[in-house]
């Protein structure tokens, strides 16, 4: 049985809810309302009391402070505070890139907490609780927080269209060597599917054109499709139905040949996509009849 409140070092806090994604802030705040459900006999569900823990904050600070005698948030308004500001902290995660990396920092508000909590003098105690989260943590948290925020920073392809200007250096060599964009030609929106690297597929209109190239399983060449505005008889969208799905964007040719642009749905950036395209593609059709 929980015999006080659950404590831990800041600094394996801090590194924990990061490698975690967060999910240690839920269960230091689960642990800690096991101790004061069994402590006053009460009837609360300390489970989604942690699942809702932004919510819930302000009440596991209130009882600290009345608990605890190194508890550093007697004043209501410091408690008000950290409650408001780890709401806040939990929810960034629903901005755009790379500005939902600032919900890393929701530990924040909690650390005061964390504080007022003496730590075990067991070092038994201490030394099991890392065992038990910090080798987890390591080998699997941390390499998909790299991995997020490289992604989030377009240094990996982004999980959404982006715009020319947020793409790297790098990949923009890329396209030049490959001779799928020109030096003198300017990317307006880009996506690529690929996970670690745009070699393996991509999707771009420019300042003269739409492109779409992937990369072939067999030898690792790159196969390219380019379409001039002028050129391009006809449009057709078939949208996505469902986050999973990307839409599809059929360009078919004066000539008569035709090929497929593959974009995400997510924050209706294929819907920005398709509309740049078709009003270059309109404002080309207007200028070749004047």
């Amino acid at each position: 049985m929980t015999k006080k409140y659950y404590s831990v070092s800041p600094v394996s806090f801090v590194l924990l809810s990061i490698f975690t994604l967060g999910i240690y802030e839920i269960y230091w705040a689960y642990k800690n309302w096991v101790y004061i459900k069994e402590r006053d006999q009460s009837s609360i569900w300390p489970f989604w009391r942690a699942i809702f823990a932004p919510i819930w904050y302000y009440s596991l600070l209130s009882d600290l402070a009345k608990h605890s005698s190194t508890a550093s948030t007697k004043s209501a308004i410091t408690r008000l505070f950290l409650a408001v500001s780890y709401f806040i902290t939990s929810a960034l995660w629903k901005l755009d890139d790379p500005y939902w990396l600032l919900s890393f920092l929701s530990f924040f508000p909690l650390l005061p907490a964390v504080l007022s909590i003496p730590m075990s003098k067991d070092p038994k105690v201490n030394k099991s609780h890392l065992m038990f989260w910090g080798m987890p943590a390591f080998l699997l948290g941390l390499p998909i927080f790299i991995f997020s925020v490289l992604s989030s920073i377009n240094y990996f392809p982004s999980t959404s269209i982006i715009s020319g200007n947020k793409m790297w250096d790098k990949d923009i060599e890329f396209l030049r060597k490959e001779k799928l964009l020109k030096n003198d030609e300017e990317i307006i929106y880009f996506y690529s599917a690929g996970l670690l690297s745009i070699a393996e597929d991509g999707q771009f209109i420019s300042n003269c054109c739409i492109v779409s190239y992937s990369q072939n399983t067999e030898d690792s060449t790159l196969s390219g499709y380019y379409a001039y505005y002028e050129n391009i008889k006809d449009i057709s969208v078939t949208w996505s139905s469902s986050p999973v799905d990307d839409t599809v964007v059929t360009i078919y040719e004066n000539d008569g040949s035709e090929f497929e642009a593959w974009l995400s749905s997510e924050n209706k950036g294929d819907k920005i996509f398709v509309e740049e395209l078709k009003k270059r593609w309109k404002a080309s059709k207007n200028s070749d009849q004047t």
